[in-house]
């Protein structure tokens, strides 16, 4: 009974800590994003950038961790629907604007 208890207190820590990687990368996709069209200075947009390479990543290991629970799942799909639509929407303004800069 305790190596199944600690194996769900675990599993759930390794999701709540997946997921709050994730939204850390979609968080400093927004903010890098958001300095660099307000600033225009370059170096905004390095968060961008990595967060943009990393998020699917984290986004995997997250449906791997929960693929046992049709909700998460659900939850899951919906949050990258949002994400994709998020990147399709403004994420292609900011390759576009840098290179309109010099620096």
């Amino acid at each position: 009974m305790q190596k199944d208890r600690n194996y769900v207190i675990e599993h759930d820590f390794a999701v709540n800590r997946e997921s709050s990687i994730l939204e850390k990368y979609v968080m400093d996709m927004e903010n890098g994003q958001r300095g660099f069209m307000l600033t225009g200075d370059v170096k905004y947009l390095e968060p961008y950038t990595d967060g943009e390479k990393n998020w699917r990543d984290s986004y995997n290991r997250l449906e791997e961790l929960t693929i046992d629970n049709p909700t998460q799942q659900k939850n899951l799909n919906t949050l990258k629907q949002s994400i994709n639509n998020w990147l399709a929407q403004t994420g292609g303004t900011v390759p576009t604007m840098k290179n309109g800069i010099q620096n």
